[in-house]
């Protein structure tokens, strides 16, 4: 659009609460870069992928995105991607045998089209490819979920649970992205990468799909353990530990990981969410240096900067 994007982050040192960031755009006369171009061809695909491997000029592409000192990235392939499949595998047994978590994933999954086109963030469920009667059985369980019981007895989880680690199998790569430092501008910096590179892929005829919710686990352990049953806890312990050795990293963290690949079928674009939605939401602005800055954001959406 012909706008320059800074950042800054803000801390306690400038009487903000807690910390946030300030965003400036500026009108730019610098063309925008040509992968720019893809973000209306970008949506997430998960739907399976081929196992065409990728082309060494896309991988060396996507390297030269990456200029931080602090982020790895990886491709890993045929054995290396079967294995780390496995990892994430049991990772994702957690949350399928824990009812909250469960519950959570379900309330993402949107059955009825008026549902996908009123909300941008979903799971389609055509894109699980489930049979008519697990399919059936999901809705239901949506609706009613106290059922959850009787759909752990009936094996439909541990269903769901071996399809998606198929699904991470049926792609040319994935991508794993490890971090060293911890601090905010780190892992601003990360999703810039990361956003880079979906618009490469994009632009080169590549599906992605961020794969997160098995590392996902390890922030519910730290921040919501409470939910967690004893045997959860240890299996996600063990899960990270196992992630830690097999990707042979020690300071590092594994920050996020992408499963990319060439794809027949491309799902339907989703209602981007509007650019107030964004910057403030609802009771999120208690504190009185954040009441501030929603006012200023308000507007400056008002003034069209």
């Amino acid at each position: 659009k012909g706008y320059r994007l800074e950042y800054e982050v803000l801390s306690a040192a400038q009487s903000v609460d807690e910390p946030c960031l300030k965003l400036t755009l500026t009108p730019d006369t610098e063309r925008c870069p040509q992968d720019l171009a893809a973000i209306h061809q970008r949506v997430t695909n998960r739907y399976p992928y081929s196992t065409r491997k990728l082309e060494s000029s896309i991988k060396e592409q996507i390297a030269a995105l990456n200029q931080d000192g602090n982020i790895e990235i990886r491709f890993l392939e045929d054995d290396a991607m079967r294995e780390l499949a496995g990892l994430l595998a049991d990772l994702e047994h957690v949350r399928c045998n824990n009812a909250r978590l469960a519950l959570e994933a379900l309330d993402f999954i949107r059955f009825e089209k008026k549902d996908m086109d009123r909300r941008g963030d979903h799971l389609d469920v055509a894109s699980l490819e489930l049979r008519p009667f697990e399919e059936r059985a999901l809705a239901v369980l949506k609706k009613f979920t106290w059922l959850f019981g009787l759909v752990k007895i009936s094996g439909l989880m541990r269903q769901y649970h071996r399809r998606q680690q198929d699904l991470m199998l049926c792609s040319g790569a994935i991508m794993t992205f490890m971090i060293k430092e911890r601090h905010y501008r780190d892992y601003i910096r990360l999703g810039m990468i990361v956003q880079s590179i979906t618009n490469v892929l994009a632009a080169r005829g590549l599906a992605a799909m961020p794969v997160l919710s098995g590392i996902y686990l390890n922030d519910v352990l730290h921040e919501n353990p409470e939910i967690l049953t004893n045997k959860d806890k240890n299996m996600i312990i063990r899960g990270m530990r196992n992630l830690a050795v097999f990707l042979n990293i020690h300071e590092q963290r594994v920050a996020y990981i992408l499963r990319v690949g060439y794809s027949e079928r491309v799902p339907a674009p989703t209602v981007r969410k509007r650019i107030q939605e964004l910057i403030y939401r609802g009771d999120a602005y208690k504190t009185p240096s954040l009441k501030r800055f929603k006012g200023a954001a308000e507007q400056g959406v008002k003034s069209g900067s």
